[in-house]
């Protein structure tokens, strides 16, 4: 019986690239001229979204029962959320 390999826990050499996200990895995620994410390879559809002004937020979509359409949900921004902490919101939001 094969199992999943198991996400690494170092960032990847490009850090935009999808990774488990760590309080580490997030700090070092650098700030562009366009806003853009990065998801976690975690089970629970975490994302980390950057703005041009250095604001780091989590966020999970989810599709509500019955609907078609994805959803973002906001979960806090980076510090005051750790990622193990928006990784467990997220779990529990889907």
């Amino acid at each position: 019986l094969a199992t999943a390999a198991a996400a690494p826990l170092i960032a990847p050499a490009d850090p935009t690239a999808p990774h488990r996200l760590t309080a580490a990895s997030v700090a070092a995620l650098p700030v562009r001229a366009e806003r853009y994410e990065v998801r976690d390879t975690a089970p629970g559809g975490l994302r980390v979204r950057v703005t041009p002004a250095g604001v780091k937020s989590f966020a999970v979509l989810y599709r509500p029962k019955g609907s078609a359409t994805l959803r973002r949900l906001t979960l806090g921004t980076f510090p005051a959320v750790t990622p193990d902490g928006a990784r467990a919101a997220a779990l529990r939001a889907k």
